[in-house]
């Protein structure tokens, strides 16, 4: 052995056994420190955390606190209806709404009713039912001598409001059924009157006669402050939904002000405002019925409306944080696996299963919706991580998971947050009155990717708890 080889094997041996292991040692004391700092500024703001960070790239855990504990988990509770549904149902799947009626037109008269059913669209708008209208147009249909209903069978209950701590009348809180229009919601549109003490001119999309309203708001001076309101109080015996405006806007709020309800009753509403949309096509509908009533046998499918693949719709679930698509999508899951009627407990069948297949341990995850509006689901940040594990190595069901995720700076909920960060980071987050969470997948360009989740509980300023989260990631 030459001297030149010695050195190398002496420089060799120094680098491998007395130098790296200390460079090893130390970079780890500096992770665990600086994770240890962030730590500390969490709890400064939160009573419960819990973090699980694992390397996407090896599978090794690089960081857990309380990771196997159980927390209020919020709106990422959907990232577990959004998987199972893509397991379950596959990306592709699309979801009907069609319209039967007794008898094709005859010379441009449908005798009979409409019967109207959808197989849990979770995305079925305005412009949907306009379509539906035009087909029935292109039909050469101009009239039709009786009503419009809505069979709500394909769910059981027919309908359902998700509440939260006993409250139901946020906009937050969906109503849903089998079949729906616009998230089961409408939006009112407030502006001043012509001049002072006039009227406010409300209107509402969609528009129909679902709405029963009593304006009691009046227009104010210009530099009034606006203390507009709107109410309902409930259900009519005609199937309509009785509202209050009251308040004062100034004339000069000329851009107006918008209110967002969730319906009481989701087939009347469809059906007085499908009723509005057929007039709008030039055909008129002589009964006045509406409301829930089923397809009877041997009827004639008129046309149907099919909407876009699963992966597609998922955007708007997960970027935006949708309830109604997502307790939506819980129960129409339940129907195509188990059967119609789906129900939420069906549903979350689903749910248990895929995460017993990704071998997630129950008491790691205790469910009551699909949405996260709940205070009695838990799950553990672990479980989290598992799903974007798998995900992550799953270009055919996970990708599109992935791809439906809020994007900071970018897209969704994370559109105005971390927006100066080098990294990227694919996530979904969950906000309660007193919880924070975030789940998802940081990476850099060319560089290691990780999943990440990170869950407050027992949070005391929300907008400091979002900061220091901002700053963990």
């Amino acid at each position: 052995m030459n001297i030149r080889t010695s050195i190398s094997l002496f420089l060799l041996y120094l680098l491998t056994v007395q130098i790296l292991p200390h460079l090893s040692a130390f970079a780890a004391n500096t992770n665990a420190a600086s994770f240890q700092s962030h730590v500390d500024q969490l709890r400064l703001w939160a009573g419960e955390v819990g973090i699980h960070i694992v390397s996407l790239e090896t599978g090794h855990t690089v960081f857990e606190l309380n990771s196997q504990a159980t927390f209020i988990p919020a709106s990422l509770v959907k990232l577990f209806t959004s998987y199972a549904a893509l397991k379950s149902l596959g990306p592709e799947s699309r979801f009907n709404t069609s319209i039967f009626a007794l008898q094709g037109p005859v010379q441009g008269t449908v005798r009979g009713h409409l019967w109207i059913k959808g197989e849990g669209d979770i995305f079925f708008l305005l412009e949907d039912a306009s379509k539906l209208a035009t087909q029935l147009k292109q039909l050469g249909v101009t009239t039709v001598e009786g009503s419009i209903f809505v069979d709500n069978s394909y769910f059981e209950p027919a309908s359902l409001r998700v509440c939260l701590d006993e409250d139901c009348s946020e906009a937050y809180n969906p109503v849903i059924s089998g079949t729906s229009l616009g998230f089961n919601s409408l939006e009112f549109h407030v502006t001043p009157g012509i001049r002072p003490r006039t009227p406010l001119h409300v209107s509402w999309t969609p528009s129909g006669d679902y709405v029963q309203i009593r304006n009691k708001g009046n227009t104010g001076p210009r530099r009034s402050v606006p203390s507009v309101s709107i109410r309902s109080i409930g259900p009519t015996r005609e199937g309509r939904e009785s509202f209050i405006l009251e308040g004062r806007l100034a004339l000069t709020a000329q851009s107006g002000i918008d209110r967002r309800f969730t319906v009481e009753d989701p087939a009347s509403f469809f059906c007085r405002s499908f009723r509005a949309v057929l007039r709008d096509a030039g055909i008129e509908v002589q009964g006045t019925g509406a409301g829930e009533r089923k397809v009877p046998p041997h009827v004639t499918v008129l046309t149907s409306h099919q909407s876009l693949p699963l992966k597609d719709l998922l955007h708007g679930l997960n970027r935006h944080s949708n309830n109604f698509m997502a307790e939506t999508l819980l129960c129409t899951m339940g129907a195509k696996v188990f059967g119609i009627p789906g129900n939420m407990q069906k549903g979350l069948e689903v749910i248990r299963q895929f995460l017993k297949e990704l071998d997630i341990p129950d008491d790691e995850v205790q469910l009551d919706n699909g949405s996260g509006l709940s205070r009695r689901s838990r799950a553990s940040p672990r479980a989290f991580s598992r799903i974007l594990q798998k995900a992550y190595g799953d270009p055919l069901f996970g990708q599109p998971l992935i791809d439906s995720l809020a994007v900071n700076g970018q897209m969704g909920t994370l559109c105005r947050r971390m927006s100066d960060s080098p990294f990227v980071i694919r996530g979904k987050t969950g906000t309660l009155s007193n919880v924070l969470g975030f789940a998802g997948i940081v990476s850099m360009p060319g560089n290691a990717a990780y999943a990440v989740t990170v869950i407050l509980n027992h949070v005391q300023h929300l907008p400091n708890a979002r900061e220091a989260t901002d700053a963990f990631l």
